[in-house]
């Protein structure tokens, strides 16, 4: 029986040795690709890059003398240079290439609770001044969303709206979970 085995082994070898080869490189180049699998598929199909959206909002809220709630709303431009709306806008369509929802470059404001209402937005012009425009929206009938277009704003540049609102409660500065009207943006 061994002799059986060593006889026809050389036949056997020859057939073998090139399919356990074949195996052993088909191994590697597995390993390699898995290994190097983001270099790879950025080498064949690069990612868009994106810039991230340049601005970014806080509000400052405080109680007037009556203890309603007021507050300062700031738009700050975080990049060194001045954007236009269809600067903002070019960059939001970007960011909703990959999505299913698409990005728009407005700052929303709306109502939070049930008790109050947002009264008024208004631009602190003076504030603003050579720094920038903006376009304030009334909501719509029912809607009571506030929207705030950015149509200028320069390098660095920092944008005033105050908020009245008629609601009184004591407010905490700086904490964005004690506001009773809820902002979104683009960057945030």
């Amino acid at each position: 029986m061994t002799l059986n085995l060593s006889r026809n082994w050389d036949s056997k070898k020859n057939i073998v040795a090139p399919i356990i080869v074949n195996l052993i490189t088909a191994f590697l180049i597995f390993l390699l690709v898995v290994l190097f699998k983001e270099p790879i598929y950025n080498l064949i199909k690069p990612e868009p890059t994106v810039e991230e959206f340049p601005l970014y909002c806080v509000a400052e809220p405080y109680n007037n003398e009556d203890g309603e709630v007021i507050s300062d709303f700031f738009i700050i431009n975080l990049r060194g240079r001045r954007y236009t709306e269809k600067d903002l806008e070019g960059i939001s369509k970007m960011a909703s290439r990959d999505q299913d929802v698409e990005i728009k470059p407005h700052i929303k404001i709306a109502w939070k609770g049930k008790e109050g209402n947002i009264r008024d937005i208004t631009e602190d012009k003076e504030f603003n001044d050579e720094k920038g425009k903006i376009e304030i929206i009334p909501p719509e009938k029912g809607n009571g969303e506030w929207i705030i277009n950015v149509k200028e704003i320069t390098p660095k540049g920092i944008l005033k709206v105050i908020i009245s609102t008629d609601y009184e409660r004591t407010i905490t500065p700086a904490a964005k979970a004690s506001l009773p009207f809820k902002y979104v943006y683009p960057g945030d």
